[in-house]
């Protein structure tokens, strides 16, 4: 928050007529001309904000993404510097404002001067959309959340992303925050334009959430010198499941720990068994068909000679039906199992959440010895790798 220039004082430097700001990854171009008329005694810098609505002057509220020192002014000062960015989270559009910041010692930072954009800007972020909700039992919390997405450009992948969980003291609006974190787990990388679906994850908690705290699931991502917010939900706090007397607690989470293991092995030799299911399934059936077309002419075989009905002296016999044949059904083609070292493009493109770059980074890296290797792709995170290991062998 920052307040307004004194009418009574005019600046000495302003803003001039060129001012522009360009993203790029995490980074910010800031270009502005600056009119001075006389040297200004405090330090100053240009800094760019992101409002909800237009600035106008007055109190400036919103984010500050982005700052740079203005040092050596002349008459015909010109700044073009590039700075760190810190976006606000969230899918909100923002009014972008330049500012020229005056930094006196020992006060407040004061505005003299500001030009502002009339186009609103939204930020292309990792996120979180469709439905998300969770549920804390014991120590531990379970979070569904419908989508997890990068919709930047396709050969842009994300940092590494992480969701936690925070207790805070007020209400979370995208920028800066003070809380407890309540816990964490990374998800990995993900390629621009892709997502991950379905998502449930699994997060221990330090502690349970302090009743009354504003509790804030945050989409976080790592730019190389931290972690920053990419987007955020508000979650409505639970009562936790009321403890079991004796040792049933205690022993659950060691319990929940091997259903997890268990989970996780079956997932993996899915393919296998339904591979060798449907062959034996396929078997079975024939011989069941065989066995059946058997019965049915042993039957025919034993049956006694139909009888001759006598009415008027006249002889009529009952017309034998005539033997129905049967015909094996054939067996259907057992599924194959393709192995990543010999697949097309074509096939590895036919599975669900696996796109064109991907895919052609998994071709061009080829062979794979083991499923290590294949994590290192670019492109290819831990959801990746397991729809990779569900689908194929090596």
């Amino acid at each position: 928050m920052l307040t307004t220039p004194l009418i009574a004082s005019p600046s000495s430097v302003a803003i001039g007529k060129n001012y522009s700001y360009t993203f790029s990854g995490d980074y910010v171009q800031l270009e502005a001309d600056l009119t001075v008329s006389s040297p200004e005694t405090s330090a100053v810098s240009l800094q760019l904000w992101a409002c909800a609505s237009p600035f106008t002057g007055g109190i400036l509220q919103g984010v500050k993404v982005a700052e740079v020192l203005c040092d050596a002014m002349t008459t015909d000062t010109h700044i073009s510097e590039r700075a760190q960015a810190y976006v606000p989270a969230g899918h909100a559009s923002y009014f972008m404002v330049l500012v020229l910041v005056a930094n006196v010692v020992g006060e407040q930072q004061t505005i003299i001067s500001y030009a502002g954009f009339a186009r609103p800007q939204q930020f292309l972020l990792p996120r979180m959309s469709g439905n998300i909700s969770f549920q804390i039992e014991n120590d531990a919390a379970e979070v569904t959340i419908d989508t997890i997405e990068n919709p930047r450009d396709s050969k842009n992948v994300s940092g590494t992303l992480a969701l936690e969980l925070w207790s805070l003291t007020n209400r979370y609006e995208g920028a800066s925050f003070n809380g407890v974190k309540q816990g964490s787990v990374l998800l990995g990388t993900l390629l621009g334009q892709t997502s991950w679906l379905a998502n449930v994850i699994h997060i221990n908690l330090a502690s349970k959430p302090i009743v009354g705290n504003h509790l804030v699931l945050m989409l976080r991502e790592w730019v190389g010198n931290g972690y920053i917010t990419r987007d955020y939900y508000h979650l409505e706090q639970q009562e936790a499941s009321a403890p079991v007397e004796g040792n049933v607690v205690a022993s659950e989470q060691p319990v929940m720990d091997w259903i997890e293991k268990v989970e996780s092995v079956i997932e993996a030799v899915t393919p296998f068994v339904e591979s060798v299911a449907h062959t034996v399934g396929s078997v079975v059936s024939a011989l069941v068909d065989v066995a059946e077309q058997i019965i049915e002419e042993a039957e025919r075989e034993v049956a006694p000679e139909p009888k001759v009905v006598e009415e008027e002296q006249e002889e009529v016999a009952k017309p034998v039906k005539k033997a129905a044949t049967r015909k094996l059904k054939p067996a259907p083609e057992p599924k194959v199992i393709l192995s990543l070292n010999t697949i097309t493009e074509e096939q590895l493109l036919a599975v669900k959440g696996i796109s064109k770059a991907v895919a052609k980074a998994i071709i061009e890296g080829r062979p794979y010895a083991r499923w290590g290797d294949v994590s290192s792709v670019k492109g290819v995170g831990g959801k990746m790798l397991i729809t990779l290991r569900t689908n194929f062998s090596l």
